[in-house]
């Protein structure tokens, strides 16, 4: 899939995973608003809509996949990449895990 070209490109990232939760819409927002080029990745596309709002796709790329699947994960790592280019992201895990059921 071929991208438009990003002015970005090259550029630092940060990878906000579960941006489509209350705390990642937040976290992307002000990532976003201190400058920072952006990967937003939620398993839902209409939660991830509303980080967008006001802001380029120069800074900001969306990606809906669920990154338990190590075949997806993969595949939004390399998404990541071809748009922004190979410099190495910052991840940002969004997710409240204290509410996992494992035990």
């Amino acid at each position: 899939m071929a991208f438009p070209a990003n002015p970005a490109k090259n550029s630092p990232f940060v990878l906000v995973l579960d941006a489509g939760t209350d705390r990642g819409f937040r976290l992307a927002r002000a990532l976003l608003a201190a400058g920072n080029c952006v990967v937003a990745v939620d398993r839902n596309a209409a939660d991830l809509v509303r980080i967008g709002h006001g802001h380029s796709s120069a800074q900001l790329f969306l990606i809906v996949a669920d990154t338990t699947d190590p075949t997806q994960a993969e595949q939004v790592m390399a998404r990541a990449h071809a748009y922004f280019g190979e410099a190495t992201p910052t991840l940002a895990l969004c997710a409240d895990y204290r509410r996992s059921s494992a035990a």
